[in-house]
């Protein structure tokens, strides 16, 4: 059932992050397309994105209308232990395994459907963690990634109405201006720093 998140993969391979509210943090975003046939998808996406704007991890649940049931999906980097799977934890409840459904040369996916109870203990939780397992020389012979995604606005989101496809461009391209502002910055400063050492008697900027 990887097409069934297709929106939500497609936004998460071009490189770009969206993010609500404040376009440096992260958040839930809800988007919405209607395909040739009238058929609405919507997507509730959370994404975790370094400051130079990389994809590290995302996780999404999609619905379309006229089928039932959600789809829960995650992405991750590539470079993990398939076998593994992807563990799945809201809070202290009891974790589950999701297997990858499949994995190019720059990610991997996991897909699972969802019931309502799933959903609703993201509702009701503060956390989403998703862990993916990496080869090291440790005596399991992995170590755990992690990536904490805050449920907060989740409720709100999912309820909500969905942006359109013009509404996530601005999203992106505000997030994106956010985070070029960022990697200017902080050059900058990187910049400053080798100035001090190199000729410690000058003045900082600043």
């Amino acid at each position: 059932m990887v097409a069934a998140s297709a929106f939500a993969l497609g936004v998460a391979t071009s490189g770009q992050a969206l993010a609500q509210q404040d376009p440096t943090a992260p958040g839930w975003i809800k988007v919405c397309q209607t395909d040739a046939a009238g058929a609405q998808s919507c997507s509730v996406v959370y994404q975790i994105v370094a400051e130079n704007g990389q994809l590290i991890g995302q996780a999404s649940l999609t619905t379309v209308t006229g089928q039932t049931g959600v789809v829960f999906s995650v992405l991750v980097r590539t470079g993990v232990l398939i076998q593994q799977g992807i563990r799945i934890q809201v809070d202290t409840n009891q974790a589950a395994t999701m297997p990858y459904a499949l994995c190019d040369t720059n990610i991997c996916i996991g897909e699972v459907p969802v019931d309502d109870a799933f959903i609703a203990s993201l509702k009701r939780g503060n956390q989403l963690m998703i862990s993916t397992a990496q080869p090291a020389a440790t005596e399991e012979g992995l170590r755990r990634i992690d990536y904490p995604m805050t449920l907060a606005g989740f409720t709100a989101t999912y309820d909500g109405p969905g942006l359109n496809g013009a509404e996530a461009q601005a999203r992106q391209d505000e997030l994106n201006q956010a985070l070029q502002d960022r990697a200017e910055a902080a050059r900058q400063r990187l910049i400053e720093q080798q100035q001090q050492i190199l000729n410690p008697a000058a003045p900082a900027t600043p």
